[in-house]
């Protein structure tokens, strides 16, 4: 799996029939730079290549996304009986940073940056007083169907 850029879109009036209503893509690999006094990621930069990808997720041209290629290409739902070598599997949100513990390059640690995690917290309370109204009318329309 790796990073992308969405480049622009492809169209082909003669293709596989297979291919019929699927949304493909030129996506750019991009590589990570990393700071030379910290030796930790500081930046993604574009590498010049162009692959051709089919989108399953709803991308659009500018976004950042998540490519596998290969035999992981024909492993979604949509692709798993297409000629895919290039599949576009997630849109990624630019609210994720990524670390690696000194300990152990190995290991990923994903954490979300302070801004998205507010707002999930905003999310979740808002959920949590919507479903505690829906749920407080509920109990009221069933205690009166007993009576």
């Amino acid at each position: 799996m790796f990073l992308a850029r969405v480049t622009g879109n492809v169209v082909a009036s003669q293709k596989d029939k297979t291919l019929n209503g699927q949304k493909l893509f030129v996506v750019e690999p991009l590589s990570v730079k990393y700071d030379d006094a910290t030796k930790k990621p500081a930046s993604l930069a574009n590498t010049g290549r162009a692959i051709v990808a089919l989108d399953v997720v709803g991308a659009g041209e500018g976004q950042l996304v998540l490519i596998v290629q290969g035999s992981s290409a024909r492993m979604t739902e949509q692709t798993k009986n297409l000629p895919a070598d290039a599949t576009i599997v997630g849109i990624v949100d630019t609210g994720v940073q990524e670390t690696h513990p000194e300990f152990d390059a190995r290991v990923r640690v994903y954490a979300l940056k302070d801004g998205a995690m507010a707002d999930l917290k905003r999310w979740v309370a808002e959920t949590e007083a919507m479903w505690t109204a829906q749920l407080s009318a509920f109990k009221i329309h069933v205690e009166k169907k007993r009576r």
